[in-house]
Parts: structure tokens; C-alpha cells; sequence
């Protein structure tokens, strides 16, 4: 029978670029398009961290994009192909325009929380759909749904 953790020669690192929508939770309900590129390392079974340039896209109230660094934890099933997890952290990110209702400038810090799953079809390529929450201390709080395909090396 095939072990149910993952192989210590298999490819802890992957590269993927994504795209998908923001929704802004207090001035917009359109959905924006956004897109991104993300590094992730797998620390163990459980672990990985991840650091992504996001573009949250255009909304005519702000326009950020910036690096999120965020601890994941989560746990692979169906012999190792689909993953499942968590992951929060910081989010560095530079508003395009002066915020009118806030007086927020140029640059934010705000948390990055995320749920997420990928399928890995085959040993090297995975594809993942992620939702993530922006929670910023302003009233600018975003929700973000995103998709894309996955290169593990």
C-alpha cells in the first residue's frame, strides 16, 4: 500500500500564476479582476509558507498590489493528490490613489487570510483555487477568488 504522507523526494517548491476576481465588501459590488504570481515552499507534511505579488485590480475607490507572505498549514488526501488548507499573514500593499472617504495614503498594511485547495494531476502540475480575505483597520476590506495552475520542482 502507498503511504499516506508525502515522499521526502518529492518537489517541495512551486511557482503558480493566478487570476481570478476582488469583490470590495463596503463601496463596490462589482467584481474586479485580479491576478497575481505565487511562490510556495513546503516545510513539512503539514507546513508551507507562501509569497505572492497581488494586483487586486481597479475599483475607481483604490487600486492595491503588493506582496502577501502567508504560514499555511494543511494536510493532502486521495493519495496525496488533493491538498486542503489554511494560510494567514501580512500584506504589504501600495493604494494607487489617496483613499477620498478614509484619507488612507499611499501605502497599507493589512492581514491575508485564505482557505484553499489544489488538485495535483500528475507528479508536477497542480491546479488550485484559493479564496482569501484582505482585512484592512479602514473599511476597505476585500474578498478575493482566484485560479491557477501550479508547477511543483
Amino acid at each position: 500500500p502507498r503511504s499516506a504522507c508525502v515522499s521526502m523526494d518529492s518537489p517541495k517548491n512551486e511557482l503558480m500564476p493566478f487570476a481570478g476576481f476582488m469583490i470590495s465588501n463596503n463601496c463596490d459590488p462589482r467584481k474586479i479582476f485580479a491576478w497575481g504570481v505565487e511562490y510556495r515552499r513546503r516545510l513539512g507534511r503539514f507546513m508551507s509558507v507562501t509569497l505572492a505579488w497581488l494586483d487586486e485590480g481597479d475599483n475607481d475607490f483604490f487600486h492595491r498590489q503588493g506582496l502577501v507572505a502567508q504560514w499555511w498549514v494543511g494536510d493532502d488526501f486521495y493519495r496525496n493528490r488533493l491538498t486542503l488548507g489554511i494560510g494567514c499573514g501580512p500584506y504589504l500593499a501600495r493604494n494607487e490613489y489617496r483613499d477620498r472617504l478614509t484619507g488612507k495614503d499611499e501605502h497599507v498594511l493589512a492581514g491575508f487570510l485564505s482557505m484553499g485547495a489544489g488538485y495535483r494531476f500528475n507528479g508536477n502540475w497542480t491546479v488550485r483555487l484559493t479564496w482569501s480575505r484582505v482585512v484592512t483597520d479602514y473599511d476597505r476590506d476585500t474578498d478575493i477568488f482566484s485560479i491557477g495552475p501550479a508547477y511543483r520542482f
